[in-house]
């Protein structure tokens, strides 16, 4: 199958939906179209210490 047929099978059965604004919480099994930021860094720490991050 070339790639131009997969692609066109996929977006076939592919649901395209509108945005919708939620709440995190209701936000499981769903697609961000945008980053998001958390307002407070977590954890409030440096924490590349402990996980050896370099």
């Amino acid at each position: 199958m070339l790639l131009d047929e997969a692609l066109d099978l996929i977006l076939s059965h592919a649901k395209v939906s509108g945005r919708q604004e939620l709440p995190l919480a209701d936000c499981f099994g769903r697609v961000c179209c945008r980053d998001n930021h958390a307002n407070h860094p977590l954890p409030g720490y440096d924490q590349s210490t402990r996980d050896g991050y370099a």
